[in-house]
């Protein structure tokens, strides 16, 4: 494992313990991902570790719990602060490795991206060095586990019915889309995604009834990482 870490550029490693019932259940979700991520021809590898076998590569990482999941960044490690289904890990990943926001050129993948998630935020600006279009791009790098796009192509717009200029929330759930009100400022993308994820974490709680959040919507984030992590 050491030899992959060093060897490749972006490299997700699990630390697990044969008995822990997490990390079986973690098991298949894990797979999924790396198939997913082979199949988009990614440069992204996931690699896993008994760590009660090496104990000491183990302890090197910091492994006090199972599964503890490290990120590789040209051998440097980082937490993995993502959930736990195969979507959960490669839309993590992919934040983590690529740009803040998919740059959306094609009006049926455009599509199917509004599609990808419970919520899925696209900035639509006729000029992407705009200052809106910094803006935007500036409150997309502060989420990890959001999936974001851009795009400049009116025919996007049009077919994803939305204006230039604007900045649009598509959700599974409520109306299904909402588009933000105010002036297009990175605080003010952060207030309106925020709101959604309240109303996305509500959902939640009616289901697992494990969820945490503060008033900022970014605890909500870092809550749910934690909730996923420390099971």
């Amino acid at each position: 494992t050491i030899s992959v870490i060093y060897a490749n550029q972006f490299v997700l490693v699990e630390f697990y313990a044969p008995w822990c019932g997490h990390c079986k259940a973690l098991a298949p979700e894990y797979a999924k991902a790396a198939k997913q991520l082979k199949e988009q021809e990614s440069v992204i590898k996931l690699a896993k570790v008994d760590a009660t076998a090496e104990s000491e590569l183990g302890a090197k990482n910091d492994v006090r719990g199972y599964p503890t999941l490290k990120f590789y960044k040209n051998g440097k490690a980082t937490d993995y602060g993502g959930g736990r289904t195969a979507e959960d890990i490669v839309r993590w990943l992919l934040k983590r490795t690529g740009p803040a926001a998919k740059d959306l050129t094609e009006v049926d993948k455009a599509k199917e991206f509004s599609e990808s998630s419970d919520v899925v935020v696209i900035g639509f600006f006729e000029d992407q060095e705009s200052t809106e279009a910094k803006a935007f791009i500036k409150a997309a790098d502060g989420y990890d586990d959001l999936s974001f796009g851009i795009t400049s192509v009116k025919e996007i717009a049009e077919a994803l019915e939305a204006q230039m200029n604007t900045v649009v929330v598509f959700k599974k759930f409520d109306e299904g889309k909402v588009v933000l009100d105010k002036d297009i400022t990175t605080e003010n993308i952060e207030e309106f995604v925020a709101g959604d994820l309240f109303t996305l974490k509500a959902a939640f709680d009616v289901l697992t009834c494990d969820w945490s959040v503060n008033e900022s919507g970014r605890g909500w984030r870092r809550e749910k990482e934690k909730v996923s992590l420390d099971a």
